[in-house]
């Protein structure tokens, strides 16, 4: 199997995963990304269609210009790629999308790049996040819903 453990303990609230740190790749048209996986080798092309996902990414403010906004295809190529989803037998996450509110009864920030430790991790504790959070599996707009 694979997964990522925690090292030492972390504190709710602790920043995590950053995914606006470079490692990340993006593809705002299919076209782009099936031409990226098939120029790679049978078996990175795999990998990377494992590491893939697509996400509908909220603008931060009004004027927010960064040109993933919106539905984009991601690829991760840093160990964030190896995080499973906590979907089974009732467990939780324990990483969350979004800023964490500042206070209680307030919203977390919208789901862009960043996952925060949802509650106080153990070390040896795998780290989890929810798939649904952020995956968009609506293929329209992208090409995959046609021939």
């Amino acid at each position: 199997g694979r997964g990522i453990f925690a090292t030492e303990p972390i504190p709710k609230g602790t920043l995590v995963i950053d995914w606006g740190n470079g490692s990340t790749a993006f593809f705002k048209a299919g076209q782009h990304w099936r031409e990226f996986v098939v120029s790679l080798p049978r078996e990175t092309a795999c990998n990377v269609i494992e590491w893939s996902w697509v996400q509908n990414i909220p603008p931060e403010g009004e004027n927010d210009d960064d040109v993933r906004i919106g539905r984009t295809i991601f690829v991760a190529f840093d160990e964030s790629n190896l995080l499973n989803s906590a979907d089974w037998d009732d467990v939780e996450a324990n990483l969350r999308c979004g800023r964490p509110p500042e206070r209680e009864g307030v919203e977390r920030g919208p789901c862009g790049f960043h996952y925060y430790a949802a509650r106080d991790i153990a070390e040896g504790e795998e780290l989890l996040i929810d798939y649904r959070e952020f995956v968009d599996l609506d293929p329209t707009g992208f090409g995959w819903d046609q021939d």
